[in-house]
């Protein structure tokens, strides 16, 4: 899924792409991961520095942080690579799950100096074992 969210400057997008990497049946959990960007939207800029950031996904939050080799150039609709973080979520009871996603970015380096997405992801419905209650367990007899 893709999280398109905002930044201080508009020409460029924080953007993130959360995804399912796979669930455990027997833990009822998924596995989540989340790439973060920062997007141009229209003609090529260039920026460069220091950044850091946090992804949260369900609560729990990672952070990350990295350097852009100054001057790095990124053409219109095209995505800098900063960083991605993987995460690993519980599930309701009857196995569903919608996990919220979101991440913040800053830099004093350069514009933009800071952003922010969020969103919220649906996993994958875990089947779940069912209890069954029998009175009567004679074959051929009526239960309830």
């Amino acid at each position: 899924m893709t999280i398109i969210g905002d930044t201080n400057n508009s020409n460029w997008k924080l953007l993130l792409e959360a995804y399912e990497t796979g669930y455990s049946v027997s833990n009822n959990t998924s596995t989540v991961k989340v790439d973060m960007y920062l997007s141009r939207i229209n003609r090529q800029g260039y920026l460069g520095g220091n950044w850091s950031g946090s992804i949260t996904v369900d609560g729990q939050t990672q952070y990350l942080s990295g350097n852009i080799p100054y001057p790095t150039y990124v053409n219109a609709d095209n995505n800098l690579y900063l960083g991605s973080k993987e995460y690993t979520v519980g599930h309701n009871t009857d196995g569903t799950k919608i996990a919220g996603v979101s991440a913040s970015f800053s830099s004093s380096d350069f514009t933009p100096s800071s952003g922010s997405a969020s969103g919220n992801l649906t996993l994958t419905t875990i089947p779940r074992a069912s209890s069954v209650t029998a009175t009567n367990t004679d074959i051929g007899s009526a239960t309830s």
